[in-house]
């Protein structure tokens, strides 16, 4: 497969896990400030549902990172990044994939 689909696909995905945290977030908020005008045990079930489906795209996302890395013809280079205007780090990451080496 192509790296660019596994790229393309991590970013969608990337993007409904993100939509799915702030839905849960909202019925956290709504959990907290609903005191006993919602039945709290809806809320919670809700939340609950969020939780597994956040935790099975999570898991597929790693999947599709070790596949995309698996099947990358690897361009290494390194680079320094700021972490802080007086801090810098150095990293070695490709340039197709994105894959960054531990250091």
């Amino acid at each position: 497969m192509n790296i660019n689909y596994f790229l393309s696909v991590k970013n969608k995905l990337e993007k409904i896990l993100s939509h799915l945290n702030e839905i849960k977030l909202t019925y956290c908020e709504i959990q907290i400030k609903s005191e006993d005008y919602i039945n709290s045990e809806y809320i919670c079930h809700e939340i609950n549902e969020y939780d597994k489906k956040i935790n099975a795209l999570e898991e597929t996302i790693k999947d599709l990172n070790e596949l995309r890395c698996n099947n990358c013809q690897h361009t290494f280079v390194d680079d320094l990044i700021d972490i802080t205007p007086n801090t810098s780090q150095h990293i070695t990451y490709c340039t197709i994939c994105g894959y960054t080496k531990e250091n």
